[in-house]
This record gives structure tokens, C-alpha cells and sequence, in this order.
């Protein structure tokens, strides 16, 4: 089983616990944790703490600038800029998944 299996696995555990009970209570906030690190991956484009637009914005933010990529002249520098975008992005969603994990492992340790 992943990590996530077990900590879905748990989280089943305590569907018939009413919602003051303190192991409910502590799921609640690791999965508010884990939304803190995993929300932002498809819904921010800013950062953290910025403001980001009333407009729709495309699942994954950080990495939506690839469906660009196929009609920019390679070697252009708009190609370069977006390719530098990309791997920044694709740093960070990484970095936030890796977050998740670590901070579900610690959970279930």
C-alpha cells in the first residue's frame, strides 16, 4: 500500500466516531495540513500569499504554460523564458507533493 492508502485506510477508521471525538478531531487537521501543501498546486498561480484574480485559472498553474510551448520557435526567447517557467513550476509542484507525503508519513508514524 502508498501512503496515501494508509492514511485513507486510517482516515475509514473513524467514520463512526462522532466529530468531537479526538482522533476525529486530529484527522481533521492533518487533512487540513495536507490541504495546505496540496491546494495550492491546482489553484494558485501567485504564490501563497498573493492574490490571485477572479478568472479561471487552469488545473495546475505552475505547469499549464506547456501547452504554449509546441507554437513558440525553439530557441526563441519567448521558448527559453517558458522553458525556465516550466522548470520552476515543476520545482515547486514536486516540492508540494513531497511536503504532502513527508507530512502524511509523519501522520502515520
Amino acid at each position: 500500500l502508498t501512503t496515501l492508502d494508509r492514511f485513507y485506510e486510517h482516515t475509514a477508521t473513524l467514520l463512526d466516531r462522532p466529530v468531537d471525538d479526538p482522533a476525529v478531531r486530529w484527522m481533521n487537521g492533518a487533512q487540513r495540513a495536507l490541504a495546505r501543501h496540496l491546494v495550492p498546486v491546482n489553484y494558485v498561480r501567485r504564490g501563497r500569499f498573493r492574490h490571485d484574480p477572479a478568472e479561471p485559472i487552469p488545473p495546475v498553474p505552475e505547469v499549464a504554460a506547456a501547452l504554449e510551448l509546441p507554437r513558440l520557435a525553439p530557441g526563441s526567447d519567448r521558448w527559453h523564458r517558458v522553458r525556465t517557467h516550466l522548470l520552476r513550476g515543476q520545482n515547486q509542484v514536486v516540492w508540494s507533493l513531497r511536503q504532502a507525503h513527508r507530512r502524511i508519513a509523519e501522520l502515520l508514524s
